[in-house]
């Protein structure tokens, strides 16, 4: 064995198991990468993008709701082209196009107009020269050209929308909201204004109540509490009519879990049994991407899974998932399959982020209990002013289960990453091992590494007991670039 030991695959994308005996690897905020396998390592950890401010002028309200894309239209000749509609508190934003890469408070489009409620998630769609925001109370359509706000319950061209709805599409040129009778309903070609109340249709397959409409791949699908049936655009006397023999038997549990992610939707969902999962919709087959592990996690929050909010973004190379609840906040990498946890503040607080949409380029994220956006961005390394802590688990090691003794630990940090001054001027990394299969953790050790440019720096520890069975929990709160490419033990018996 060399001085240095021995290069040990510490890192997987694993999952912690209900017993930390079976599995304790976790990442959070780190994301795994295996496309240098036959580099270095084999698997390469990284850093969840941060949090950098937007625009904070609108308080004291949270945003309740963002809306993804461009719209068409200016809002006003004096504003630039608006590209988004944000609903915070009881009023309707339209977003401006941030004009450059720079961060800044560059600010919102005028107030587009008042809702009948403060609080709760909404859901936005548009059409070319239309936003339709739905509260769980009525409907609003913004016109983009004009900013003038229509709110339906008290529009007679209006009279067939569904008051209570609570989630809202657009496909074949219509608007189709759900209905709190179970119902389905449609607006008139090209004209969220304007809703027949002979536009309607029911779900035909179970009786369970309809939770959402959404659309996938050209189809309209009715997600009701156990089962999901699939529409699709009809030439007939209805605007839609169900596609025979298709149908999925689960249902939506949280329709703000809904996101479209590549070809399919992510969502959670649950069926008739109580088996409560998330699932990958492509096609007509829901897949179960959730693991044991995860599910027993959001068993134990059932109480609260029904208001479990997701995004969906891009970084590094890799298409992410993250769904948050009021507790926590778990993160899907579609790219590795794996799953890790995304937390904010020093003390493990849930992540603040929590309605997420890309806007002309940028990927915006509100605060859940602030009233702030934020830009999220690779190169940012902190929470706009709370710190990230990163914290990786590695797999169990051991040697037939017999004693053996760790003279050294070294971890292939990304070193001489160090800021010119303040905090992570000299970053810090803390190991911490457990002896006993991760029921307990011992000491905090600290190690760093490097100041700026000091690129030979080691990352390692030293004498570090004798064990069975070996657990290491590394950290980093410092500021910086933290990047892991794997791990060597100097081992004996």
């Amino acid at each position: 064995m060399g001085a240095d030991g021995t290069i040990v695959q510490l890192f997987g994308v694993g999952s912690e198991a209900v017993s930390a005996v079976v599995s304790a690897q976790r990442r959070v905020n780190m994301y795994a990468d295996t496309s240098n396998a036959q580099d270095k390592g084999g698997l390469t950890l990284y850093p969840r993008p941060g949090l950098a401010i937007y625009d904070e002028a609108f308080g004291p309200r949270l945003v309740r709701g963002f809306m993804d894309g461009e719209l068409s239209q200016s809002f006003n000749s004096a504003l630039p082209p608006t590209v988004g509609c944000m609903v915070a508190g009881d009023l309707i934003f339209l977003v401006p196009v941030p004009q450059s890469a720079l961060l800044g408070m560059l600010g919102f489009g005028a107030i587009a107009g008042a809702m009948e409620t403060s609080t709760g998630h909404v859901m936005i769609e548009r059409n070319s020269g239309q936003v339709i925001v739905v509260d769980g109370t009525t409907g609003y359509v913004v016109n983009t050209a004009t900013g003038t706000v229509t709110t339906l319950s008290s529009h007679a061209p209006a009279a067939g929308f569904p008051n209570g709805a609570t989630t809202v599409s657009y496909l074949a040129s219509r608007f189709i909201a759900n209905g709190p009778d179970g119902r389905f309903y449609w607006s008139a070609l090209n004209d969220g204004l304007s809703w027949s109340t002979l536009d309607f249709a029911s779900a035909e397959l179970a009786p369970d109540n309809l939770v959402a409409t959404w659309v996938s791949n050209g189809q309209l699908l009715l997600m009701g509490e156990y089962t999901t049936e699939f529409w699709a655009p009809s030439t007939g006397s209805a605007a839609f009519a169900r596609v025979s023999g298709a149908a999925a038997p689960w249902g939506l549990l949280s329709p703000w879990s809904l996101k479209r992610v590549g070809s399919g939707t992510i969502f959670l969902g649950r069926n008739y049994q109580g088996d409560t999962k998330v699932l990958m919709l492509n096609g007509y087959d829901a897949q179960v991407i959730s693991t044991p592990n995860v599910e027993s996690r959001i068993q134990a929050a059932q109480e609260s899974a029904g208001v479990a909010v997701a995004m969906s973004f891009a970084s590094g190379g890799h298409t992410f998932y993250r769904l948050r609840f009021p507790s926590f906040t778990l993160r899907y990498d579609l790219t590795t399959n794996a799953w890790d946890e995304d937390t904010t503040g020093p003390d493990g607080a849930n992540f603040c982020g929590e309605h997420g949409a890309l806007i002309n380029g940028a990927f915006l994220v509100s605060d859940a209990s602030r009233s702030k956006i934020y830009y999220q961005q690779e190169d940012v390394y902190a929470d706009y002013d709370r710190p990230i802590v990163r914290e990786v688990v590695t797999r169990h090691t051991f040697s037939d289960y017999d004693r053996t003794t760790v003279d050294k630990l070294g971890v292939d940090f990304e070193t001489g990453i160090g800021l010119v001054s303040g905090q992570g001027s000299n970053p810090m990394a803390m190991l911490q091992v457990s002896r006993d299969n991760g029921r307990t953790w011992g000491n905090e050790m600290w190690a760093s590494v490097g100041a700026l440019g000091k690129y030979l720096t080691r990352v390692w520890w030293t004498r570090l007991g004798r064990s069975r069975d070996w657990l290491f929990r590394i950290k980093m709160s410092d500021p910086v670039r933290t990047i892991i490419c794997g791990a060597s033990l100097k081992v004996r018996p």
